[in-house]
């Protein structure tokens, strides 16, 4: 422990990369759904320099990206929602984050993301990252990967705060479960 081949465990994992990635370049964030729009900026299209092409029926997708000139984004590395889900947005999010359909919300016009499109579905929360990113799922899944995000965002939070102290077993296994989520 301690040397820098500790520090590259997971250098080869392209997941574990784009992770790191879209924690580090949040808030630039973009969602093809009709059209590419980028957080905070609103519609944008990729450089044609990128050599990404997003085909037209193509919904659904988050992307990274580490510039922007105007309504052109460069840099852009496709992500997946699970990756925008855990990694972006304020480390420590207030419970209020988290809307249950029962509130009364019209979620099918709140949520950017969805796995489920059925307004009639009682089951199913939305989780807001900030003013633009929210998901909605079943209430189960929200709150398991709420979960898994709190528990993320302590062990990152304390490793900043004591990088030397030792890595304990259970913060092992939690860098072991998120390099093994789908």
């Amino acid at each position: 422990p301690g040397d820098i081949k500790d520090l590259n465990m997971y250098s080869d994992n392209w997941a574990v990369v784009k992770a790191a990635l879209t924690a580090g370049l949040y808030p630039n964030i973009a969602l093809k759904q009709q059209q590419l729009c980028a957080h905070k900026y609103g519609q944008v299209k990729i450089s044609e320099n990128s050599g990404l092409v997003i085909e037209e029926e193509a919904n659904d997708e988050w992307f990274i990206f580490d510039d922007r000139n105007e309504n052109e984004i460069r840099g852009v590395t496709v992500v997946t929602p699970l990756t925008i889900f855990l990694f972006c947005g304020h480390n420590r999010l207030p419970i209020d984050y988290i809307l249950e359909s029962n509130q009364g919300n019209n979620m099918n016009e709140e949520a950017s993301d969805s796995e489920n499109d059925d307004p009639e579905d009682a089951n199913n929360s939305i989780m807001r990252l900030d003013d633009w990113i929210s998901f909605k799922s079943d209430s189960l899944t929200i709150q398991s990967l709420v979960q898994l995000r709190l528990k993320w965002s302590v062990m990152f939070l304390k490793r900043l705060k004591s990088p030397g102290k030792p890595v304990t077993q259970d913060d092992e296994k939690l860098v072991r479960t998120l390099v093994n989520l789908p």
